[in-house]
Parts: C-alpha cells; sequence; structure tokens
C-alpha cells in the first residue's frame, strides 16, 4: 500500500471539541498547528501487510471489513 500513512514514536496529541490541537503540558492550544505540524519528521509513506502464513492476511482483511461494516453500518 504505497500511499498507507504509518506513523512512529509520535507523541501523545490532544485535539479540543473545536479541532484545535493542544499544548500537552498546558491544554492550550497551539497557534497554527495542523495535521501536518502533528505528523512532523514521524510519519512515513508505505504500508505491508503480510501473514505468517498463506491466507493470513485476507482473513485478518476480511475480518476488518466485516467489524466496521458491523460499526459502522448498525
Amino acid at each position: 500500500m504505497p500511499n498507507a500513512m504509518q506513523f512512529y514514536k509520535v507523541p501523545t496529541t490532544y485535539i479540543n471539541d473545536q479541532g484545535a490541537f493542544l499544548d500537552i503540558y498546558t491544554g492550550r492550544p497551539i497557534t497554527g498547528a495542523d495535521d501536518t505540524h502533528i505528523r512532523g519528521p514521524w510519519g512515513i509513506r508505505g504500508a505491508v501487510t503480510r501473514g505468517a502464513k498463506p491466507g493470513q492476511t485476507e482473513a485478518f482483511v476480511d475480518d476488518m471489513i466485516v467489524f466496521f461494516r458491523a460499526q459502522l453500518n448498525p
């Protein structure tokens, strides 16, 4: 999945009800911050899914589709 985003070691991010990113120490909105500010150097593009055994990846994807359909379309 070449366009998938992965984020490792990303600092905890808090967002208020208005969608503003908050300073984790003061709780105040960070002026001018957006998702680019939060992604910073931690984001990379590209992801690979694979199972240890044949069929595991497909089974995982199928399970996730069933789960999300059930949760999002009650």
